[in-house]
């Protein structure tokens, strides 16, 4: 908890009362590499905020292949429903890309914490703020760049991506469709940091 609370502390300080109830009604749990959280047409309605490790939000397109919406690092959170004010199931699954720990509370007695807390509504809101911003800057990265300069584009904005995900990994997250455009892009990135050292 205290790993969690220092995150949180980046942004505000959390008074006592919202510490101790999540403490209460939360918990730490540790999964391995490989595992799942949900699958695509489940929901769990949980709150869960990562401590360490990696997780990714995915999907298998229509060619039965993997896409990786979302990575989810150290500091950021996710949802087994839509968001945190749903009891919706969202279509992806949840996979532990590295052994990850993570916190965990019932969306049920979060939502009534942010709600209770001004304190607490404070940071999830900043903490939803990064979750949006890293999501409009993947969809900049497949959408208005060439599949050669996505890789290079990685490095720059989420740099520890790189030496933690594999090649179908890197793959599934930038839209890449096969190895020889996968290597074009990592022989573009290279010569382009050459250039700039």
């Amino acid at each position: 908890m205290k790993r969690m609370f220092t995150y949180f502390e980046k942004y505000r300080t959390l008074d006592n009362e919202p510490r101790e109830l999540l403490q209460r009604f939360g918990r730490i749990r540790q999964y391995r590499k490989g595992d799942f959280f949900k699958q695509e047409d489940e929901p769990i309605e949980k709150w869960c905020f990562v401590l360490e490790g990696l997780v990714s939000k995915e999907h298998t397109n229509s060619a039965g292949q993997p896409v990786i919406e979302r990575i989810c690092e150290p500091g950021a959170y996710f949802t087994g429903t839509k968001h945190a004010f749903s009891k919706s199931n969202e279509p992806v699954a949840i996979h532990f890309l590295q052994h990850t720990t993570l916190f965990e509370i019932r969306n049920q007695y979060f939502q009534d914490m942010v709600e209770t807390f001004p304190c607490l509504k404070s940071i999830y809101h900043i903490l939803t703020q990064h979750k949006l911003n890293h999501a409009l800057r993947h969809q900049h990265t497949i959408h208005a760049l060439r599949t050669e300069e996505r890789l290079h584009d990685l490095y720059f904005y989420r740099p520890q991506l790189i030496k933690l995900l594999t090649v179908d990994q890197k793959k599934a997250f930038l839209g890449i469709t096969n190895n020889r455009e996968y290597y074009k892009a990592k022989r573009y990135m290279e010569q382009n940091l050459k250039k700039s050292e």
